[in-house]
């Protein structure tokens, strides 16, 4: 399916733009190839064709080259004047789960404290601990979803779980609107974690509690995959393990050492992030990072990559103070408060500018924004901090 797309380009060059995305499966005489002749390709930020045709089957782009002939059974567009590049990727948005289908959190054993003492934490307390959570059973039914996303320009969108310390693993699926087993490009990409206090009644409610709490989580997980592998080799007097679904998925996580999302957006949260990361061998990308231009050195040294989120709004407006009078309850804040506002602001919209210039790499996520063509404002803004054009574009595609 082609369709049209609001995408960077037309918002930099005021160019008509097209891109791709999947399509379903033609049948009966429906036409099954396409040749978009004579458009300016974009097939990456550095790599451009000024005139060139590109042939798509069944959905799929099947070649891109400068003087490709349309097969004889190609239905031919001529697209002179048009721009064409690769579908965007949403890297990090919550927007298709289903707020109703929340993972429910295995409430452990009852405890009896007025009969026990408890030495530790029960090794059962599951607060905040979700790693198996599957995002595939979770999803919006809703194809206007689907439908606003790809006339937006993006393609595939990357499903990230957040709000626990331990949230699940996110998906990949595109946006064609096509059942799942077909729109599902990857089950599972990268586990997601977030060192944050979970604010409820119990342990863990503070910072400390739940760094704590995710470190045991993930030590029983490594002494919990010690315990089947002595099982399955049949050692003596070793028990059978209990099945754990948490501790399974974290062992996955810790034998695996997949790159793993931490939600971090300040400073400190990303140091957080990267000191518990080594501390498990965890190969880290960071989620958020507003303030990574405070880190570069250890991102650079430390860290996969960085998924940011764009999500910083319109410029705060700095206004004059009001003349001395009533008291108005109403009124702006001081103007410095003003200033420091806008400041911050600055600082955010220039990250990206910085990151590029480190050479970081970095992926733009739309999660925050009320509408994902708002993406392009926020690219807009970061564009005129001084932001290549090209860089913005390969942030959405890659």
């Amino acid at each position: 399916m082609i369709f049209r797309a609001i995408g960077l380009a037309a918002c930099l060059a005021s160019l008509p733009v097209f891109a791709l995305a999947q399509a379903p499966r033609s049948a009966g005489f429906e036409p099954r190839v396409w040749a978009l002749t004579n458009a300016r390709v974009v097939v990456h930020p550095e790599l451009e064709l000024p005139s060139a045709t590109v042939l798509i089957r069944d959905g799929l782009i099947a070649a891109v080259e400068a003087n490709l002939a349309p097969p004889p059974d190609a239905e031919v567009i001529d697209l002179a004047g048009h721009v064409i590049y690769p579908g965007f990727i949403d890297a990090a948005t919550q927007a298709p789960l289903d707020p109703q289908k929340a993972p429910a959190i295995d409430a452990g054993r009852a405890l009896e404290t007025s009969r026990y003492a408890l030495a530790g934490t029960p090794s059962d307390n599951r607060k905040g601990l979700t790693p198996e959570f599957s995002i595939r059973n979770n999803l919006r039914a809703e194809p206007g979803l689907w439908e606003a996303r790809r006339q937006s320009g993006f393609t595939t969108l990357h499903v990230i779980p957040q709000g626990r310390l331990a949230s699940g693993a996110g998906l990949l699926i595109t946006t064609s609107g096509l059942p799942l087993r077909e729109a599902v490009l990857r089950e599972e990409t990268y586990p997601e974690f977030q060192l944050l206090p979970l604010g409820q009644s119990g342990y863990p409610n503070t910072l400390m509690g739940g760094i704590t709490h995710l470190r045991q989580a993930l030590l029983d997980a490594r002494r919990w995959h010690q315990h089947q592998q002595l099982f399955r080799e049949k050692a003596p007097g070793v028990p059978r393990p209990a099945e754990d679904p948490v501790l399974e998925s974290l062992a996955r996580t810790l034998v695996g050492q997949p790159p793993s999302l931490f939600v971090a957006q300040s400073s400190d949260e990303i140091h957080r992030a990267l000191d518990f990361a080594a501390e498990h061998q965890l190969p880290p990308i960071i989620l958020g990072g507003s303030e990574a231009w405070r880190t570069i050195a250890r991102l650079k040294a430390e860290s996969r990559g960085l998924i940011t989120l764009v999500n910083w709004g319109d410029e705060p407006r700095v206004e004059p103070e009001p003349a001395n009078g009533p008291l108005n309850p109403r009124a702006k804040p001081p103007r410095r408060a003003q200033q420091r506002l806008l400041d911050r602001w600055s600082a955010q919209v220039s990250n990206l500018k910085v990151l590029h210039e480190a050479g970081l790499k970095f992926s733009v996520g739309t999660d925050g924004l009320g509408e994902p063509g708002h993406v392009f404002r926020s690219l807009r803004q970061a564009i005129q901090k001084g932001l290549p054009p090209n860089a913005a574009l390969d942030a959405l595609t890659r």
